[in-house]
């Protein structure tokens, strides 16, 4: 008897400890899901609003090289003071020199082409001369904003960026400048801005927001939410003069964000304080760094119930023990052993084919993986009567841009060609790594008129697009070979592959930075990229 009452014992805290194993497995499990997804959403926001603000930022570092912008700035000079008429005269003064005229409305045109807010340039000074706008935001010539960040940046000779509320626009935006020199000499700022509200359509949903580098939200669904603050904001470090020149505002309101419990990023919230459950919370920052993006995903009811779920789990576990007491003990330790061992398993295979189908620096398809995917819509096309087009890119200069800057430049500006590529395909299409420069890309059911365009765009995104590597700009551009798979006429992968290959080849012989397009396996079409015209070699 004695013996049975310390077995129902030992059975009734095994059954309460295995109960409690299974509480905290679920809520695991519950909790990884909910931030699986939320990092899922952060890094695809971040990505996407990476990829829009990209030429903005780098425009600032192109046109600072403009040479009518670099000689009316050298005329007015480094050591020009800050004009003392009113804004107005300043405005229509600098609105009737011709030079400041025409400059003016290459930034309009630049405002237009790039979906900017503005664009502007002043002198020395900080004094605006020239400055290209929407239809929508009020004309600031003549305002001087050597007071702003960004300003003081260029006077250093850095490329800079900063959020600001605008002293005339009232607008939220996000600043970009570069110093602009003459004769080794500062002599003024380029810039462009680009509204946030522009990226509304990205942060739709009430559980995202986005703050600047000192933790204030300059983006939400929620309009109660903007310049408020995170918990760890350091907005608070700057002074009250830097506050309301940036922002416009004094005093700041914190988010009501509660940590609860846990460390790390199974840590969870409460968001708001009257919410019934907890969140998980994601951080992803853009890539130059000027915003981060923050998801605040709910974990759900199933977090609260498992405490009930725990006593129903105890007292079956209870009647089992009861019934079958040696057999159970033995079981339960028999399964929690094979489940931990199952999941490692599926854990390690799951790597170990995302290591083998992904080339590690680029995110892209690998070879093996790029090339299977290709021999399988080969497959399909040939069973379907569908077409496809195949790409081959190949980065031009990369050597040079390896012996010039070394090989971590060089595997920054493969990483950013990678993003500027990926950013432009459609969720089909398929981008691989089939060499050290060399890449290749599947459009699915597409014409070899819409590969032509899909090639063309590529090839401009990334000449509009240079790779930042530590304050540095390196300009980049791609040549482009492309082919349209057409039954009869290229009917094997190794047949398309050479085409565009061979495409390829002579875009890098008639000067690169441009796209040639194969017509047929023996004949292609060479489309200068400066030209309209097309003709057949």
């Amino acid at each position: 008897m004695a013996l049975l009452l310390l077995a129902a014992g030992l059975g009734v805290a095994v059954a309460w400890w295995v109960s409690g194993v299974f509480a905290a497995e679920r809520g695991g499990q519950v909790v990884q899901r909910a931030l699986q997804q939320a990092q899922t959403d952060a890094s695809v926001l971040s990505g996407n609003i990476s990829h829009r603000l990209a030429q903005a930022g780098a425009l600032p570092g192109l046109l600072n090289q403009d040479h009518d912008i670099q000689t009316a700035l050298g005329a007015v000079g480094p050591h020009v003071s800050p004009s003392t008429l009113e804004v107005a005269e300043r405005a229509a003064r600098w609105a009737a020199v011709p030079e400041w005229a025409a400059i003016s409305q290459r930034l309009t045109e630049v405002v237009t082409t790039f979906n900017l807010n503005t664009a502007w340039v002043t002198n020395a000074a900080g004094d605006t001369l020239a400055e290209g706008h929407t239809a929508d935001v009020r004309p600031f010539l003549g305002t001087n904003y050597a007071d702003r960040d960004y300003f003081k940046a260029a006077q250093r000779g850095q490329l800079w960026h900063q959020f600001a509320v605008g002293r005339v626009t009232k607008l939220y935006a996000l600043y970009f400048a570069a110093p602009v020199s003459w004769h080794g000499q500062f002599v003024g700022v380029v810039g462009t801005s680009v509204r946030l509200d522009s990226l509304a359509p990205l942060v739709s949903d009430s559980h995202v927001m986005v703050t600047d580098e000192h933790g204030v939200v300059v983006l939400s669904a929620d309009p109660a939410l903007q310049l408020r603050v995170l918990p760890n904001a350091t907005v608070g470090a700057l002074t009250e003069a830097q506050r309301v020149q940036r922002y416009q505002r004094h005093t700041f309101e914190p988010l009501a964000l509660e940590k609860l419990a846990g460390d790390g990023p199974q840590a969870l919230y409460q968001w708001p304080l009257d919410a019934p459950n907890p969140h998980v919370w994601v951080t992803r920052a853009t890539l130059d760094g000027a915003l981060q993006v923050h998801v605040l995903r709910e974990v759900g009811d199933e977090l609260a119930q498992l405490s009930q779920d725990r006593w129903s789990w105890f007292g079956l576990t209870c009647l089992a023990w009861f019934l079958l007491l040696g057999f159970v003990g033995v079981l339960s330790a028999y399964l929690v052993l094979s489940r931990e061992q199952r999941q490692e398993l599926l854990v390690l295979n799951g790597e170990l084919q995302r290591q083998a189908n992904t080339d590690v620096l680029t995110g892209g398809a690998s070879r093996r993986h790029y090339l299977e995917v290709l021999h399988q819509e080969q497959e399909r096309a040939q069973r379907y009567g569908l077409t496809f087009c195949v790409l081959s890119l190949d980065i031009d200069h990369f050597k040079h841009v390896n012996d010039t800057h070394g090989h971590a430049a060089g595997d920054a500006v493969l990483r950013h060609f990678a993003v500027v590529v990926q950013g432009l395909l459609r969720q089909s299409d398929v981008f691989g790594r089939v060499g050290g420069e060399e890449f290749s890309v599947l459009l699915p059911q597409t014409t070899g008129e819409g590969g032509w365009q899909m090639a063309q765009r590529i090839r401009a995104a990334v000449e509009a697009s240079p790779s930042l590597w530590e304050d540095r700009l390196i300009p980049i551009t791609v040549s482009v070979g492309g082919v349209q798979w057409l039954a009869g006429q290229l009917s094997t992968v190794d047949q398309v592959l050479a085409a565009s290959d061979r495409a390829l080849y002579q875009a890098k012989n008639q000067g690169r930075n441009r796209v040639v397009w194969a017509a047929s396996a023996t004949e292609t079409w060479a489309v200068d990229h400066d030209s309209p015209t097309t003709r057949v070699t």
